[in-house]
């Protein structure tokens, strides 16, 4: 032979890791591809919840301002409040809250800012005026229905967000203005389900960074006294554009993940949020379980290669305990030399013959030699 058996042993045992490798690396690979999609999948899935709850959010908001809006249609059609006398104030005016709660005050106002009635029916010297607000410049030149940022009731004491409406007479010129104003304490745009994952909240707030709204997973409308604005930071990011998904960490540094919705026509803008790590949770541990399950395959099969490791390298064994007492037994001298020619072993008849010791070498180099050749 021109290896030895020793050589011929450590050949099947490499091929054999070879083969392994060949079958546990793009396994590996495979699982690992799996589980970082399956990672994504679930994460993509958890976001269009959040995506969700922002376009409810947005659409709830949507409705609430058509609907408001078709009430002062209505009420300027009413002659009582056309002719903005403070002598003759419409009492439907005084009803409003009896038929719709989630509004502070209904108050008609003259093209010069000044209340002439309202809700509450005060006295003329009592009633403000509302020049000064920030939307009264809006309605004034755009002459369309304006939504206000958000303001403290100067009569009502509420938290409110002004709605207002021209009223013109019939040639179509503005005589003055009808303001209704949203109580945002009343005010919750969320989801008509309960919310889908835990964590998440939802605000609208104004393209200034006004908040109108903000309510917690639980449906209980947070404290105006803890945050009433949002981040700037924040803020420009959601201003780029009518919809979309940002990330963002706050000042305490929690990472949150956002998708927000302009409400058509105002500039309100839905903004639903999660912390990212709460958005990830779930996708997390979807995609251990599915990377434990693989671990645990690859874990049968390392135990099914190593048995038959084990079995084949007994059979090995066991043939060279058979080939090793056939080759000491024999009357003739046997030799084993390696590739380069030189002698590896040599069975007990031929050591029996020392003096002959070098022509063995000489003969077992030619005779490998003549083999290689062959080959």
């Amino acid at each position: 032979m021109c290896s030895s058996d020793l050589a011929s042993r450590w050949s099947h045992r490499k091929l054999f890791f070879v083969l392994a490798a060949s079958y546990v690396l793009p396994f590996l690979m495979v699982v690992s591809l799996y589980t970082y999609s399956n990672y994504r999948f679930e994460r993509a899935k958890a976001f269009e919840l959040v995506r969700e709850a922002a376009a409810d959010a947005a659409s709830e908001s949507e409705m609430l301002l058509s609907e408001s809006r078709h009430l002062l249609n209505r009420f300027a059609r009413r002659p009582m409040v056309a002719t903005l006398d403070p002598a003759r104030c419409d009492p439907i005016l005084r009803e409003l809250q009896q038929w719709h709660r989630l509004y502070g005050n209904l108050s008609t106002i003259d093209r010069n800012g000044q209340v002439i009635c309202n809700s509450l029916g005060l006295d003329a010297g009592q009633l403000p005026s509302y020049r000064s607000r920030e939307w009264f410049s809006r309605v004034t030149q755009s002459g369309a229905f304006t939504v206000g940022e958000p303001v403290l009731g100067g009569t009502t004491g509420l938290r409110v967000a002004p709605l207002v409406d021209p009223l013109r007479d019939e040639k179509g010129n503005i005589t003055g203005f009808l303001s209704l104003t949203v109580d945002l304490s009343r005010f919750r745009p969320l989801p008509p389900r309960a919310l889908p994952l835990p964590g998440i909240e939802v605000s609208v707030v104004t393209s200034k960074g006004n908040r109108i709204t903000h309510s917690s997973e639980r449906g209980k409308v947070l404290s105006w006294l803890l945050q009433t604005r949002v981040e700037q930071d924040l803020l420009n990011k959601i201003r780029s554009k009518p919809r979309g998904g940002v990330e963002h960490t706050g000042g305490d540094g929690v990472a949150t993940s956002y998708y927000f919705e302009s409400v058509p026509g105002t500039s309100w803008i839905a903004l639903a949020s999660v912390p990212t790590q709460l958005l990830t949770a779930d996708a997390r541990r979807q995609a251990l379980h599915s990377f434990a399950m693989w671990l645990l395959v690859l874990a049968v099969s390392a135990v099914i290669f190593g048995f038959i490791l084990s079995w084949s390298q007994k059979r090995l064994r066991e043939r060279d305990e058979q080939t090793r007492t056939v080759v000491d037994t024999v009357i003739d001298g046997i030799i084993s030399v390696s590739a380069d020619g030189k002698v590896a072993s040599a069975n007990p008849a031929a050591l029996r013959s020392e003096e002959h010791t070098s022509e063995l070498q000489s003969l077992a180099y030619l005779v490998c030699r003549l083999l290689l050749e062959k080959k």
